[in-house]
């Protein structure tokens, strides 16, 4: 049964997928090589107009050699440099890759190249790409026999984790520990990008509604906040211990934090990393109150 994503399961019991790119994108690939190759053969025509004053027979027979030898060589030498990639399959985002999920091999690119003329007769891929059509893991007599295969490898978007940690460190980096008269204040950055990675984490405060009924609080009001529990609770829901201004919690929200602000905003950033994170002393509780309060959100 042909599809369009390959499972594979290792030895060790991982599974994962591979999205197959089928023959109507890989020959848009192809097609991107092939005037890649033909702009080298160009160059090589150069060479030949001086070899016919030589001798016409001489130049034909090199001019032979010479086009087999870009043809294999183009594919061999950008797929085992680029890790299973040429200049067609980078712009398509297509990559080879062993069958098996395994690291692909030198004698893997140079079968699959050379049976390219196989799969190209008799003309514009017409083997090769029937034999993909048909074939259930999208493989042309090359893949079959150096038993590859081609996949999409998408662009993957940058984590926002990861890119809230990247702009935490290059704060932090900015910030100048021997000069005590710097205008940066660290533990005011660490307030702002503790807010943003508790929200990459998923785990941002909620500072616009209650957590536990779903009631707005109204903007510029002051507000009970619970970090345990994920935000505001109103007084009709048991309230909390801290309250907050209106100011503050709309310096919260972007996060623009100003001095007076970095006590309040780092114990929240804490206390809702313990509850969340199971690193501190959040009781059953109040972990039990976020949750629900997630729910009613």
């Amino acid at each position: 049964m042909k599809t369009s994503t390959l499972i594979i399961r290792t030895p060790e019991g991982i599974v994962f997928s591979q999205l197959l790119a089928g023959p109507v994108t890989r020959f848009f690939a192809w097609f991107i090589d092939q005037l890649c190759i033909q702009a080298a053969m160009t160059l090589v025509g150069l060479l030949i107009t001086l070899l016919v004053v030589i001798n016409s027979n001489f130049a034909v027979a090199f001019y032979v050699l010479a086009y087999f030898a870009v043809s294999v060589g183009y594919g061999i030498f950008f797929e085992w440099s680029w890790r299973g990639q040429t200049i067609g399959k980078r712009l398509f985002r297509l990559r080879v890759t062993d069958v098996e999920g395994m690291r692909l091999q030198f004698n893997q690119i140079v079968v699959r190249n050379l049976l390219r003329f196989v799969d190209a007769l008799p003309a514009f891929y017409l083997v090769g790409g029937l034999t993909c059509w048909l074939n259930s893991k999208s493989q042309r007599l090359g893949d079959i026999a150096a038993n590859t295969i081609v996949i999409h490898a998408p662009r993957i978007a940058e984590p926002e984790v990861w890119t809230a940690i990247t702009s935490l460190l290059d704060r932090l980096n900015s910030v100048d520990a021997v000069d005590a008269t710097s205008a940066i204040n660290p533990k005011l950055v660490l307030a702002e990008e503790g807010m943003r990675l508790l929200s990459a984490f998923g785990w941002g405060l909620e500072l616009e509604r209650c957590v536990r009924c779903g009631r707005p609080c109204e903007e510029g009001k002051a507000a009970l906040v619970d970090p345990v529990r994920g935000g505001l609770v109103c007084r009709a829901c048991g309230g909390a211990r801290l309250r907050i201004s209106g100011a503050l919690r709309a310096r919260l929200m972007v996060p623009a934090l100003e001095p007076e602000d970095v006590d309040v905003a780092l114990d929240l950033v804490e206390r809702a990393l313990e509850a969340h994170a199971g690193t501190g002393g959040g009781s059953g509780g109040d972990e039990a109150g976020g949750r629900r309060g997630k729910v009613a959100r």
